[in-house]
């Protein structure tokens, strides 16, 4: 309930409130009006347990905002892969690689199948896969929800890939621009929200 409570001050007391600008350089995926009055960014990582139940209550909530309200906030989902998790790299790259083939909606919805299972792409439970099968299940998976060619996927999720370029530019401005380390975190018109880090079952 503490999510549903927050979202709502949010979207309600963020109108009246002066933030920091947001940088005019963004990477993610965006949901909404560009040009929204709140923008919401959600940083997430593919196999983190926190980000998932995260983003289930935060669906739970945004369904009980008022569509007046929707109308004029934007939601904006950022990978955080840090080099060392391969699993998240790779999970990253082909959520970059649907983006930029089907669009923002199909990519947020496999960010959300991946973050659906995230036992199944832990650092533990992988240990045993080499990166060649990891690649080859994530593209069958993409092939699957997405039509797109298996081979074609394999590609991207390779490393110096254009994809793989970009995992670096998505981690960098989550770093950098937004400042923030660790998922999952909230930033409201450039303002990170602390709290949102709580929200652990």
């Amino acid at each position: 309930m503490k999510i549903i409570l927050l979202i709502s001050v949010i979207c309600y007391a963020a109108f009246a409130t002066q933030y920091v600008p947001i940088p005019k350089r963004e990477h993610g995926i965006l949901i909404g009006n560009p040009a929204a009055e709140v923008k919401i960014d959600l940083i997430y990582d593919p196999v983190c347990d926190g980000s998932a139940y995260f983003d289930q209550t935060l669906q739970k909530a945004w369904g009980m905002i008022d569509p007046e309200i929707k109308e004029k906030v934007s939601l904006r989902f950022i990978s955080l892969s840090l080099p060392y998790h391969i699993a998240s790299q790779k999970l990253t790259q082909a959520i970059i690689y649907v983006q930029q083939q089907k669009g923002n909606q199909e990519a947020l919805t496999l960010f959300r199948d991946f973050l659906s299972d995230t036992d199944k792409n832990d650092e533990d439970n992988i240990r045993n896969e080499t990166i060649r099968g990891l690649m080859t299940r994530i593209a069958q998976r993409v092939n699957t929800l997405f039509g797109l060619k298996t081979e074609d996927v394999l590609k991207e999720l390779a490393h110096y890939s254009v994809t793989d370029n970009k995992v670096r530019q998505w981690s960098k401005f989550v770093m950098g621009a937004i400042k923030a380390a660790g998922t999952p975190r909230l930033r409201v018109n450039g303002v990170i929200v602390e709290s949102a880090v709580d929200m652990s079952p």
